[in-house]
């Protein structure tokens, strides 16, 4: 679900006018506690607030941290390709072969599972008496999460290995389209902004208005 409003722009560049939207992601509510209505209530009032965060985001027109779609690729012109100057275009990071981060998940499942351990532990030492078992299901769940994390973190590093090359190559033409946006930007005559309509403010359950969001903090290159 999502909260949409309607904006126009000027290119920078050709000088045609840009239509689209832009939007904000609204977590579905689907807890069985809950029920159908008060499921319906939370997403009502998540959707009010989305709408008001947009709202404050185009008071303080920082464009950067709104997300655009406009039937192009991600907000730059659907007509000339070009990049406009309120746009937020990441600076590029370079991927790595392997992502990294194995011991932290690695610990992360093993005082998972030792909770779970440690809980089970109790449940055995209502029947037992004895203290031992929870110390015994603890340490054994723990060393089982350890196993499994280190198990999930091969099959990771089997999927970066062999996505890298796409990654890299995508890296590459991201520079390129970078670094040629910064160029484009010193001799750029025009810098426009967009115009948002806050009274076009609605709900929509499906994506169909959206050809790519880019979500401001997630690089292309991820």
């Amino acid at each position: 679900m999502y909260v949409l409003m309607n904006y126009h722009t000027t290119c920078e560049e050709c000088g045609e006018r840009i239509d689209g939207v832009i939007a904000r992601h609204v977590m579905d509510n689907n807890s069985s506690l809950l029920g159908n209505t008060l499921n319906n209530i939370a997403d009502s009032v998540d959707a009010m607030n989305a709408k008001k965060g947009l709202e404050n985001l185009v008071s303080e027109r920082d464009w950067k941290k709104l997300n655009f779609s406009n039937g192009g690729s991600h907000h730059c012109c659907p007509y000339c390709g070009a990049h406009q100057s309120w746009e937020n275009m990441l600076e590029p990071v370079k991927p790595k072969e392997i992502s990294g981060g194995h011991v932290t998940s690695i610990i992360a499942f093993a005082v998972g599972c030792g909770i779970v351990g440690m809980l089970l532990g109790l449940f055995i030492m209502v029947f037992t008496n004895s203290a031992v078992w929870m110390a015994v299901s603890a340490a054994v769940c723990a060393v089982i999460g350890g196993l499994v994390g280190k198990w999930a973190n091969g099959l990771t590093d089997k999927e970066d290995k062999e996505s890298y090359p796409r990654r890299l190559e995508e890296y590459e033409q991201y520079v390129k389209e970078y670094n040629e946006f910064k160029e484009s930007l010193k001799t750029r005559e025009t810098r426009n902004e967009p115009e948002v309509d806050v009274s076009s403010a609605r709900v929509s359950p499906e994506t169909d208005e959206l050809t790519e969001v880019r979500w401001p903090g997630l690089s292309r290159m991820m």
